[in-house]
């Protein structure tokens, strides 16, 4: 969620004739995107101050439940634009060692550091101390370990294995997006349904089968491969972004309207009514179109380089997303442990969290971000110390080890969870 948009000069003549909106000479970010990253993070965290069933009465599938939508149409529109910085034309370019190792510093050791300090959370309420906790239904250790959970779960850890599934996924989806854009959007499309339909229609219970399909950034392609297309052409007015502003959105805003007004159960019984029950939720070809618009709005309204105070402050944010993630799955995982059930929440009454949303806000945002300053400083000093270097070294190598760990127990799955008899 943190990728760098740096634009070179060579990128001005891109293959529509678009202009960037970057300032070449000073090779900044997109601040647009950086509003985006930073507005979708705070719903992020508004998402696990409640509970779905008390923010479904404001109408939040239209402006809260949009906060992963439009993460994943990020992740695609970044995905363009960073391998098209990097001339990036051939499987070998794009599968690097470069490429693997600033991905595992980007995502993997950050999560084994997380993965600490959960694993000792765990070991001291289940080994030595044992206190009464509430329970995390239906998150259980020994099944989720499967999908790359933590030992003691926490909000929002869904998205990391998909996060990492991405990784392995998104060079060979640029490459065909390079030779046939139209197709493997389309396909995006088509690849989505597969997983909506196998997750609905053959792996629909235990839940935790269910968890496998919707923690794979297959489930929610249609929305990277929006994110993909925007990136060659972001202007809202396009004639090539006319299916996302003018096919899509429409169906999307119905969607999301009836959802708002009728909520996620009624909806779901709904759509299997007319025999459309493998659409439901939040994360579909029928809302990510929504999320797309927003981002393409942000886009056009936002300044591309302001240089105040604010400005500073958002970017900040939006390169430490990723960490403010992290850093609230280990808090809340103690909060619904501890303090109040993930299923009641935290309060019934709206009012109550006119202080409790800011407090969270005031410590995850600073917590993630604090993580990831000491991170970056972490890595400026590899070169010069020496015990430095070598914890790098050993960080580097546990991250791919966890990885292979992660991509093998994933579709082990299949071994304990076999295709149900029919």
């Amino acid at each position: 969620m943190d990728e760098k948009l740096e634009v070179s000069e060579n990128e001005l003549k891109s293959e529509n004739g678009l202009k960037s909106d970057i300032d070449l000479k000073s090779g900044k970010n997109y601040f647009q995107v950086d509003i985006m990253k930073a507005w979708m993070i705070f719903l992020v965290i508004l998402d696990h101050s409640t509970t779905h069933d008390f923010m479904i009465q404001f109408g939040s599938p239209l402006w809260e439940r949009i906060a992963i939508p439009g993460f994943i149409v990020i992740m695609g529109f970044n995905l363009g634009i960073s391998f098209k910085k990097k001339g990036i034309t051939t499987l070998k370019e794009a599968y690097s060692k470069d490429y693997f190792v600033s991905k595992m510093k980007r995502y993997i050791i950050p999560y084994i550091i997380l993965y600490l300090f959960q694993t000792i959370i765990f070991l001291f309420v289940n080994v030595i101390f044992q206190p009464e906790m509430i329970e995390v239904a239906p998150y259980y250790y020994s099944e989720y370990m499967m999908l790359g959970y933590t030992p003691f779960y926490g909000p929002g850890m869904w998205f990391i294995p998909a996060l990492f599934g991405s990784i392995l996924v998104f060079p060979l989806l640029y490459i065909c997006y390079k030779k046939t854009p139209i197709a493997t959007f389309v396909a995006c499309f088509i690849i989505e349904w597969i997983m909506h339909r196998l997750a609905f229609n053959i792996y629909f219970e235990p839940w935790v089968t269910r968890q496998f399909f919707s923690t794979h950034i297959f489930y929610m392609f249609s929305g990277v491969g929006m994110g993909l297309w925007i990136s060659d052409d972001y202007e809202i007015n396009s004639p090539r972004n006319v299916i996302i502003t003018w096919i899509l959105l429409p169906l999307s805003l119905i969607y999301l309207i009836i959802y708002a007004v009728v909520g996620f159960y009624n909806l779901r019984v709904a759509m299997y009514q007319v025999g459309l029950g493998w659409i439901s939720g939040d994360y579909n070809f029928l809302s990510f179109p929504y999320s797309a618009v927003l981002f393409l709005l942000v886009l056009k309204v936002f300044p591309k380089d302001p240089n105040n105070t604010f400005s500073k402050i958002i970017k900040k944010i939006s390169r430490s997303t990723y960490h403010i993630l992290l850093f609230q799955i280990l808090y809340f995982s103690i909060a619904y442990h501890f303090w109040f059930s993930i299923a009641d929440g935290f309060d019934l009454h709206p009012i109550d969290y006119l202080w409790y949303y800011p407090l969270n806000l005031l410590i995850t945002i600073p917590g993630g971000i604090i993580w990831h300053t000491l991170e970056s400083k972490f890595y400026k000093k590899i070169k010069e110390n020496k015990i430095f270097g070598i914890t790098y070294k050993i960080l580097l190598i546990l991250a791919v080890g966890f990885y292979v760990f992660f991509l093998f127990s994933r579709y082990i799955f299949f071994i304990v969870f076999p295709i149900p008899a029919a």
